[in-house]
């Protein structure tokens, strides 16, 4: 779902979601890439009721946002994530923790999945697919920021039903796993 404020750009995801038809054009007939990405009845009403909790959720998760962060303040060797810059306050949709050194991520994970955690690994780099590399894209490139953040990158458990006493166990296992 995407929600925008400008009538173009509001046309221009609509032409896109439906396979850049061009309005009024000839069917079938494509100048630019596009997808099917055109919402059906039951994802629309399952997006609204998400929409009418949005501000509650959002509550939740800079709470465990800021729970992590506090627990974790005395921990070395990651970069947290940024609370707030200048323009933009975190809601925690996620909280990734980047290991400072190669090889922390990995044994990190490894001590908590062995505490029953569950994490995730950053996404990769775009440049590092294969589905892209085995078709020629990206040939040379390096992103050096990219590579270390997938490499060295991780998320803690931190959906809507994370209970403060599994926050606890997790700032605990972390401590403990360094």
């Amino acid at each position: 779902m995407i929600m925008v404020d400008n009538p173009e750009l509001a046309d221009r995801c609509r032409k896109l979601r439906n396979l850049a038809f061009e309005p009024g054009g000839r069917r079938f007939i494509h100048n630019e890439l596009g997808w099917n990405y055109r919402m059906t009845n039951m994802q629309a009403a399952v997006g609204v009721a998400q929409l009418e909790r949005i501000a509650e959720h959002i509550i939740k998760k800079r709470e465990t946002g800021n729970a992590y962060q506090t627990g974790l303040k005395d921990i070395k060797g990651f970069q947290f994530p940024l609370e707030r810059t200048e323009y933009a306050e975190n809601i925690y949709w996620v909280f990734g923790l980047v290991a400072d050194t190669p090889g922390l991520c990995e044994r990190t994970v490894a001590k908590l999945t062995a505490a029953g955690i569950g994490t995730r690994p950053f996404f990769w780099c775009m440049h590092e697919q294969p589905v892209f590399k085995n078709t020629g894209l990206f040939v040379g490139e390096k992103y050096l920021v990219a590579e270390r953040l997938a490499r060295n990158g991780f998320y803690l458990p931190g959906g809507l039903g994370i209970s403060d006493n599994n926050i606890k166990y997790v700032v605990k296992k972390l401590q403990y796993a360094l």
